[in-house]
């Protein structure tokens, strides 16, 4: 309940002022009752961080080629974070991996195997495919959909942290990411 409460005031506000006490008002009881169920601010943080990673949904299809496959993978991960386009900022905040997003991970795993990939090589891949969904979340032109106010900004906070050079660099993986 209190994640989702910090989850629903993360569509108004930005990570960095989401505060105990405007939880606690949501939920109408007061701040340190909190504190009875999480032990600081950025447990819950943590919290709200896997609880996003545990409501993603892989759609992938098990009879399809292994290139299908990291297709869907890639689109699953890219549209479940485009739905929070703050979450990376958040997920990011978190130094814990939790076990979702290693079972996330684990289905990339086995496509690029597939693939015939193997031992570094397969490490390589792993780590670059899976930033692939976050960078595209950041630089995708779909966010042009009419989307909330409220996401762009979230948005614009985020790449606000990254070079001009690194905006470039991302930008060049768009359209292959995020090609529907």
């Amino acid at each position: 309940m209190i994640l989702d409460a910090a989850l629903h005031l993360l569509r108004d506000v930005p990570v960095e002022e989401l505060t105990m006490s405007a939880i606690a008002k949501h939920l109408s009881v007061a701040p340190m009752t909190l504190y009875t169920y999480v032990e600081s601010h950025q447990e819950l943080l943590a919290g709200v961080s896997d609880l996003i990673l545990q409501r993603l949904e892989l759609d992938i299809d098990s009879e399809a080629c292994w290139q299908d496959q990291l297709r869907d993978w890639l689109l699953s991960v890219h549209d479940h974070l485009r739905t929070h386009p703050w979450s990376m900022r958040l997920i990011d905040r978190n130094s814990t991996v939790g076990g979702r997003w290693l079972e996330v991970e684990a289905e990339l795993i086995r496509i690029l195997q597939r693939s015939g990939l193997t031992g570094s090589d397969l490490a390589y891949c792993v780590r670059w495919v899976a930033q692939a969904p976050p960078a595209a979340l950041l630089l995708n032109p779909a966010l042009e959909r009419n989307e909330e106010e409220v996401e762009l900004k979230s948005m614009t906070r985020v790449m606000d942290g990254l070079s001009e050079r690194d905006i470039d660099a991302l930008q060049a993986i768009v359209p292959h990411v995020a090609q529907q």
